[in-house]
């Protein structure tokens, strides 16, 4: 296979395969440099491929061969893909498959390098106030007034979900985010007046969890809802939930197959306190935390 990188964008890149048997069929697809190389050779690679390729047909409602014969390609391909990260080494790669699944020939691929994400020279004063066991208020503070940002608060659990962790984080969450409004239909300039701010702003989020640390955060973002500055960063932690030494008498009254008449008594009428009837099978499929959220 001959490979050409005939453009390549912040989230795109447009190419051009040209086989030397150009009658034989062929697989072509872009990966990122950092998780073709976590198997450990090509043919582990192929053979992942092809397991995706047998979900995929099933998903589908369709044999392997009925998916294979749509996807497959053959002779000269010149194609452009979209959804790529910024700053990110990818491979372009091809080999040679018949609509059985028969792998015909070796792996071949070309390294490329997206374009690099925009900087834009504005920093942001981040503060967190109002500090409650489920919520808090981020306040913003732009070194432009006319600067556009993104707002969020992750845990570091949700860090670790996104690109390499860390300080990628961020940017990652934003460029995965773009690309999933994208195939919802959305346009860059709905997100960027649905998700973004502009000036001063005060966030309140109130769906935290208690006692636990979160990273709050401010990033820029250009006119392509694509992140133009480093993230700023403020950690905080949600208050921690005191436990009640609250007990109560529960007595059981009529039952039948709709209802059931209870009372409960709390041991003080100083404490509030919530009640609810539920089947055991529900019951014993959340833990306590998830009870007390519901």
């Amino acid at each position: 296979f001959n490979f050409e990188i005939l453009t390549t964008g912040q989230t795109n890149v447009s190419f051009k395969i040209s086989p030397v048997d150009t009658t034989a069929p062929y697989v072509a697809m872009i990966i990122d440099k950092a998780s073709f190389e976590e198997f450990a050779d090509d043919d582990a690679y192929i053979e992942d491929d092809l397991a995706w390729f047998e979900e995929e047909a099933m998903y589908a409602n369709k044999t392997l061969e009925e998916f294979l014969a749509e996807m497959l390609n053959t002779g000269v391909l010149e194609d452009e893909t979209d959804g790529l990260i910024p700053n990110t080494e990818y491979y372009i790669y091809a080999y040679h498959m018949n609509t059985n699944g028969e792998v015909l020939s070796g792996l071949e691929k070309k390294l490329f390098t997206t374009a690099d994400f925009d900087k834009a020279d504005v920093t942001f004063q981040v503060e967190v106030s109002d500090i409650q066991h489920k919520g808090a208020t981020i306040n913003v503070t732009p070194s432009e007034k006319d600067a556009v940002y993104f707002i969020n608060a992750f845990t570091e659990e949700q860090i670790n979900m996104w690109g390499e962790g860390g300080a990628d984080a961020y940017k990652a969450h934003i460029v995965a985010l773009r690309d999933y409004y994208l195939g919802m239909g959305a346009t860059t300039d709905q997100m960027i007046a649905n998700l973004c701010f502009v000036g001063d702003k005060s966030l309140v989020l109130d769906d935290l969890k208690s006692g636990v640390k979160y990273y709050a955060y401010a990033i820029g973002v250009n006119d392509n809802f694509l992140p133009n500055t480093e993230a700023q960063v403020v950690e905080f932690t949600t208050l921690t939930t005191d436990t009640s030494a609250l007990t109560f008498d529960v007595e059981i009254g009529e039952v039948n197959s709709r209802r059931v008449v209870y009372e409960v008594t709390p041991s003080s009428d100083m404490e509030g306190y919530c009640s609810r009837v539920m089947s055991v099978a529900e019951y014993n499929d959340w833990d306590e935390e998830l009870l007390k959220q519901r």
